[in-house]
């Protein structure tokens, strides 16, 4: 088993009943940092707990809902690209004054695109981690490609949440 410093297990442990959104990260900062030997410092630091891949199936999602119902995440990172999106969106929309609700830009992973894409998706799926990186660093990507992907994923997300998302990141870090 991990072996954790007594800090953490009380970070882990807070009782965060009564906490939202941003606020739920102070409530559950604790003792503070730690310092090498698994110290704590005393000083207060602000952490975002982000469960990514809201909408990749049902049950992830539900178990996201709970977590942030639950007061345990701070965050969450949705996939406007799955074929649950549209039924799983909804029922997250309640939630948004408890958690920040981003949009997870999908490049990668066997997803069919919302939009053609001749260049990255030639055959209607989008390529792995390492085609995309590949073609990313020999420049074989097509912004505008690319661009108008990421354009649909966004409307997608506004149209089901009736909201803009709070922040953007990558699915399998493709934002890297």
């Amino acid at each position: 088993p991990v072996r954790r410093p007594a800090a953490w297990r009380r970070y882990l442990e807070t009782d965060m009943t009564g906490c939202s959104g941003m606020a739920a990260a102070a409530c559950i900062v604790g003792e503070g940092s730690l310092d090498k030997e698994g110290r704590s410092r005393g000083e207060a630091v602000p952490i975002i707990l982000c469960a990514d891949d809201y909408g990749i199936a049902p049950g992830v999602s539900g178990a996201i809902r709970d977590l942030i119902a639950q007061g345990r995440l701070t965050a969450t990172s949705c996939m406007a690209i799955t074929d649950h999106w549209e039924a799983e969106g909804p029922r997250l929309v309640p939630m948004a004054e408890q958690a920040d609700l981003g949009l997870h830009i999908v490049l990668t992973g066997g997803f069919a695109p919302l939009g053609h894409m001749p260049g990255l998706a030639p055959d209607g799926r989008l390529p792995g981690a390492g085609t995309l990186g590949s073609k990313a660093y020999l420049g074989l990507l097509s912004k505008t490609e690319v661009a108008a992907e990421i354009d649909r994923q966004i409307a997608r997300f506004q149209s089901v949440m009736g909201m803009k998302p709070r922040y953007l990141d990558g699915h399998l870090h493709i934002d890297r």
